[in-house]
């Protein structure tokens, strides 16, 4: 479903915390759907955003009412608009978004070929923009945002030009099936790679050094060991009471 010109979204992505909401002012919404949609930021900056839970880069958006904060929200978790453009740079902001969302009849990545549902149909996509080569001096690389098979969450990716980007994520296409890649500092690779195990509540988080899973001593084991609660816990005993 589009959202509106003019709607107010507050964007949480998947970082480390404390979690920090980002608001978007909504210019234009994209004909290829899925959430994708124009968006304004508090520093004026324009670039098409996927607002769903299908972007793995986001934790949770709230969209707001007519005024003020979405529930919960407030002015020390919110990073919002201090003020609005003037009403002749908004109007030429609203003239690029339109064009901008124009040219997303496809969703960013689809497949050479693929056409847009519904009664129009286009004969290709676009062709992808040609992917910038970071600088060795940047020290950033581009990674996996997901493991797949064989394929682990952090590993490197080389950029071939084939990619489609935007700002510090974006798609790439192996073998015929896109995935999901993203640009980190070279010093956060080892870090990020273990960022999937500790989301999971039954694991204690890893720190890992090279390739190997660094030695954990019992006395910081147990300073880190906690109880958590599940709603649907069946089982008598521990765990029970959430406790």
């Amino acid at each position: 479903m589009a959202l509106a010109e003019g709607s107010r979204v507050f964007l949480a992505y998947d970082v480390p915390p404390p979690v920090l909401y980002h608001e978007r002012h909504v210019l234009a919404s994209c004909p290829c759907g899925r959430g994708y949609h124009i968006v304004l930021t508090p520093d004026f900056d324009m670039f098409p955003e996927q607002i769903s839970l299908e972007n793995s880069d986001l934790l949770v958006f709230r969209i707001a009412g007519d005024q003020g904060l979405p529930h919960g929200l407030t002015g020390a978790n919110t990073y919002q608009f201090r003020g609005m453009p003037g009403d002749d740079e908004m109007a030429q902001f609203r003239r690029d978004a339109a064009h901008a969302a124009a040219a997303l009849a496809l969703p960013p990545g689809a497949p050479a070929g693929a056409v847009m549902p519904g009664p129009v149909a286009v004969a290709a996509a676009p062709a992808p923009v040609a992917a910038p080569v970071v600088p060795p001096g940047e020290e950033e690389v581009w990674v996996r945002i997901e493991s797949e098979a064989e394929h682990q969450r952090g590993a490197v990716v080389t950029l071939d030009g084939s990619e489609t980007l935007q700002g510090e994520v974006g798609l790439k296409v192996s073998n015929g099936r896109a995935f999901a890649i993203r640009k980190i500092k070279k010093a956060d690779l080892q870090e990020y790679k273990g960022r999937e195990a500790s989301a999971d509540a039954r694991l204690l988080g890893m720190s890992f050094q090279g390739l190997n899973r660094s030695e954990r001593q019992w006395r910081d084991v147990s300073k880190e060991v906690v109880e958590e609660t599940f709603a649907d816990w069946s089982v008598p005993g521990p765990g029970a009471s959430g406790s």
